[in-house]
């Protein structure tokens, strides 16, 4: 739920009632300040940012109830439709959003359902309705992240691009850099200096691949 309707009556809340969609909220306000005493009552409704909108503006400058039209009040709800998603929680890759067609969002709920009700009759009540919500915020650190990028082989990740969802450290962003030294980087003397102590020869060796050193150092993010 991400809006709030409060009312209070002599000073003391009376009711709280929780709304998905920002019009539901202003269209319940407006029914209540239609029938409420302004001497003793007041209401608003309040978002995740705050107040959205209060009684007042139903009001005339007697505290009179005016009509107006819901349409004509500065509260769009147009992106906070919630979309909605048929999604399968037991398949065997993990959690896969499905439909019909191609993988997709609904904003009308009634269409939602009527394919999540077909889609049942030919793959099973297991297939489930969710509401996505938009991520905001950090949800990870970066050291976490490179490992998993490391693990899965991922290179020339771009941090950049999901900064506002990476946890900033004490200290600011750190990367790691890593230098891998390959026995063709050592100058000749090296080279043979390398081969007479380990008594082998670059014949024997896979060092064309596999670098001989491996140095690392963390570092400040330059693109925190």
């Amino acid at each position: 739920m991400n809006y709030v309707l409060i009312t209070i009556s002599g000073g003391i809340i009376d009711q709280v009632v929780f709304y998905d969609l920002a019009i539901e909220a202003v269209r319940a306000l407006f029914t209540y300040v239609k029938t409420m005493n302004p001497e003793k009552d007041d209401a608003a409704v309040y978002g995740k940012e705050g107040l959205i909108i209060n009684a007042k503006v139903f009001l005339d400058e007697c505290d009179q109830w005016i009509k107006r039209e819901i349409k004509d009040i500065s509260v769009s709800s147009k992106k906070d439709k919630p979309i909605y998603i048929i999604g399968n929680p037991h398949h065997i890759l993990g959690f896969m959003v499905t439909s019909e067609d191609d993988p997709l969002g609904y904003v009308d709920p009634v269409g939602a359902l009527s394919d999540l009700g077909q889609m049942r009759k030919d793959h099973g009540v297991h297939l489930k309705l969710y509401r996505v919500v938009p991520v905001k915020g950090p949800l990870a650190e970066r050291s976490p992240l490179e490992k998993y990028n490391a693990d899965c082989g991922v290179e020339d990740f771009e941090y950049s691009l999901v900064r506002e969802y990476l946890k900033k450290r004490e200290g600011g962003f750190k990367m790691t850099r890593t230098v891998e030294i390959y026995f063709r980087d050592l100058t000749p003397d090296a080279q043979e200096h390398l081969l007479k102590e380990f008594r082998t020869s670059e014949e024997d060796e896979n060092w064309d691949t596999i670098p001989i050193a491996v140095t690392e150092r963390e570092m400040e993010d330059p693109y925190p």
